[in-house]
C-alpha cells in the first residue's frame, strides 16, 4: 500500500491480520472522529515494512498486536514515521498472546501524544524479544516508554 489518505473512519482504521510480506509506505491517516481509532493494527504478520508515513489518531497511532498464542509479530520494520495519539504512538499489545520479536523501529517523531511516546506491553504472556528501537523524538507526551509484562490468563 502507498500514497494514500485515510480519514475520519468509525473505528479501527487498519487492521491486518496474518500478512506476511506488507509494504507500507507514504501513507497518511487523520482519524479523530471515534475514541477507539487506532492509526494502524498490525496483528500476527510477518516481514512487514511501514515507513514514511504519518498517523493523527485518537487511539493508538502504530499498534503491533498478537492475538494467537501460536503466532506472533515478527521481522517488522518501521521507520521514518510522525506519530500523534490520544493514547500510545506505538504500541505493542495490548493482545500480546503469541508475542513480537525481531522488531526495528528508526527514526520516529511523536508529539501531542496522552500516554506513552512507545509502550511495550506483552501483559498475556507472549514474548517480547530482538526489538531495537533508536532515534525516538517525542515532544509532549504522557511518558517516554511504558514497559508492562504479565502471564497467560
Amino acid at each position: 500500500m502507498k500514497g494514500i489518505t485515510l480519514k475520519n473512519a468509525l473505528d479501527w482504521v487498519q487492521d491486518y491480520k496474518s500478512c506476511t510480506g506488507l509494504v507500507i509506505d507514504s501513507i497518511r491517516v487523520e482519524s479523530n472522529t471515534f475514541w477507539n481509532n487506532d492509526g494502524i493494527d498490525i496483528v500476527d504478520c510477518k516481514k512487514v515494512s511501514l515507513t514514511n508515513s504519518f498517523f493523527n489518531a485518537d487511539d493508538d497511532g502504530i499498534c503491533l498486536k498478537s492475538e494467537d498464542r501460536n503466532d506472533s509479530c515478527s521481522d517488522i520494520y518501521i521507520a521514518h514515521c510522525r506519530i500523534r495519539s490520544s493514547a500510545s504512538a506505538i504500541k505493542f499489545g495490548t493482545a500480546s498472546r503469541g508475542g513480537f520479536w525481531r522488531v526495528t523501529i528508526r527514526d520516529i517523531s511523536i508529539y501531542d501524544t496522552y500516554r506513552s511516546a512507545v509502550a511495550l506491553e506483552a501483559v498475556d504472556g507472549g514474548r517480547l524479544e530482538d526489538v531495537d528501537i533508536r532515534d525516538i523524538r517525542a515532544t509532549n507526551t504522557g511518558n517516554a516508554i511504558l514497559i508492562r509484562t504479565g502471564t497467560p490468563q
